[in-house]
């Protein structure tokens, strides 16, 4: 069995071609937007080569999100997506991952459990945004602008702009 500093190095190796891959991905669309302009083939087949949320799972640890908080285990997996520029997620993405990452808290039923993501994720805007697509969420970090109101109807919004974030991959 590999010891912990391989397994550390493999790991933000691993974090480093990802993110490479994002940075190559976008320049390859960058240059068939650009060949489309000027009427041509679009020079890349496939431009964004990049994991599918589904293997990105595969490269989770089992315990990595064992013992902890809903909230921080998602957050955790969010950040996990940004290092590798898969962006926002869909709350069944959130889900399977959390589960292959060892995450213990949603009981024995699935749908319940979806459900619950469904409504924590929602209701935690100050870590969690919801996207306009009614589909994805990722953390409201990464969308220093965005507006957020509470359940109570105040708008908890920061109006700084010391307060960037960091800011989503895009897809």
């Amino acid at each position: 069995m590999a010891d912990n500093d391989l397994m550390g190095a493999i790991e933000t190796l691993k974090e480093k071609i990802g993110k490479q891959e994002g940075e190559l991905a976008e320049r390859k669309r960058t240059v068939n937007f650009l060949c489309a302009e000027a009427g041509l083939e679009p020079a890349y087949s496939d431009p964004d080569p990049r994991p599918t949320s589904g293997s990105a799972t595969l490269s989770l640890k089992r315990d990595q999100f064992f013992g902890k908080k809903l909230a921080t285990a998602i957050t955790d997996y969010m950040e996990f997506r940004y290092a590798r520029s898969l962006g926002p997620a869909t709350v069944d993405e959130i889900f399977e991952s959390l589960k292959a990452g060892g995450y213990d808290g949603f009981g024995k039923d699935s749908e319940d459990a979806k459900r619950g993501l469904t409504i924590s994720l929602a209701k935690n805007t100050a870590k969690f945004a919801k996207l306009p697509n009614g589909e994805t969420f990722g953390l409201a970090s990464w969308y220093p602008g965005l507006r957020r109101v509470s359940a109570n109807g105040k708008d908890d919004s920061k109006d700084s702009d010391a307060d960037q974030g960091t800011q989503p991959a895009t897809a």
